[in-house]
């Protein structure tokens, strides 16, 4: 396995011109750039010191956080506008962590359907053609959270941009704003090569972790996997 780049995006510039324009091709040329542009410019050895992107001649809406490796355990703190690497934590504050986005959880953070709700949904849709599902991203949304794997970006490093795949990476990035239905997004012979962790109503804190190649909301985590970190992270430290 190999590297991914975790980046977050300002959404209301996007959002103020999708309401006054429409989803038009423009717009996601330009999104897809800009995220390509960001996260190709990191490498395994360096990194861009200019990590954001401005759209749309707003500053700083796509920011990069950085590289994870497939084998990383991280936790990532988002303070409300933006994205925090917390290193070298211990099982203690590991479950300190947990109890604080406990505290601060609340509706205004939306995850993306998880396969399992897809499934349900898609069974109470065959039940019942009326069905519908509830979509709160439709309308609003202030920041979301996104990671994509460098074993694609790394191909557009030195590619001129005339030749980048920018309309079909913005398309990706603008379902995956907009609908909760699907979690990542798989294209170009690309298996789910750009993911959301979630996304954000209004600001406010969150922690998530990045560990065994993607990247969750603390809460999310199943409580035996929690365990499981909990007791490596004891083994490690011991």
């Amino acid at each position: 396995m190999g590297f991914a780049n975790v980046f977050w995006i300002n959404e209301a510039p996007i959002r103020n011109y999708l309401a006054a324009n429409g989803k038009v091709d423009e717009i996601a040329t330009q999104i897809g750039e800009a995220v390509l542009d960001l996260t190709a410019s990191y490498n395994i050895l360096f990194s861009d010191r200019n990590n954001s992107r401005d759209l749309l001649n707003i500053p700083d809406v796509i920011n990069s956080v950085g590289l994870f490796h497939s084998t990383n355990l991280d936790v990532l703190l988002w303070t409300g506008n933006r994205v925090i690497r917390y290193p070298h934590f211990s099982s203690q504050e590991y479950q300190c962590f947990i109890k604080l986005d406990k505290l601060t959880a609340s509706s205004n953070y939306v995850p993306s359907l998880s396969s399992r709700q897809r499934r349900a949904a898609i069974r109470r849709y065959k039940k019942s053609l009326s069905y519908t599902y509830d979509n709160p991203l439709k309308t609003t949304g202030e920041f979301s959270i996104y990671w994509v794997y460098e074993d694609f970006t790394r191909d557009y490093k030195d590619v001129p941009k005339a030749k980048w795949p920018s309309k079909a990476v913005g398309d990706a990035i603008l379902q995956l704003m907009l609908d909760v239905w699907q979690s990542s997004m798989t294209f170009l012979n690309y298996v789910n090569v750009i993911s959301k962790a979630g996304s954000f109503l209004k600001a406010e804190f969150g922690v998530f972790v990045w560990v065994e190649n993607c990247l969750s909301k603390i809460s999310e985590i199943y409580e035996e996997d929690k365990q499981k970190i909990i007791g490596w992270l004891d083994s490690k430290n011991s």
